[in-house]
């Protein structure tokens, strides 16, 4: 299986990951692309609720108005953060993501085969 090495994206202060719900996504550029994951820092162990690919800003965005994100929110602090990754190896790395971490919402992965990364936590 392949392997890459992610850079996940931490706030500024370098420590913490963005808050869900606080207009982080906002502060994204809006031409970045690659993957990204929201999950649950409180759980123990962590709980993922979605990891996904694409444009990470119009995604997130996207996100923020969906119901069955939404649900989380109400019970626990949600973050998220997100690693550029070239647009031909996303379908993999989503896929390797999707099956190791099962997060609770998502849809069908890509039938790319799966390469594996470093996770953010």
């Amino acid at each position: 299986m392949k392997e890459l090495e992610l850079k996940w994206e931490v706030d500024i202060s370098g420590e913490k990951y963005f808050n869900f719900y606080d207009n982080e996504v906002s502060k994204i550029d809006d031409e970045i692309n690659g993957i990204y994951i929201i999950w649950l820092p409180e759980h123990n162990p962590r709980s993922v609720i979605k990891v996904g690919q694409g444009n990470i800003k119009n995604r997130l965005q996207n996100h923020l108005r969906d119901d069955a994100i939404a649900k989380y929110k109400l019970n626990s602090k949600m973050v998220f953060s997100w690693a550029k990754v070239n647009l031909n190896q996303c379908g993999g790395v989503e896929n390797y993501l999707g099956e190791l971490l099962k997060p609770r919402e998502g849809e069908r992965y890509s039938d790319d085969p799966p390469i594996k990364v470093n996770l953010p936590f």
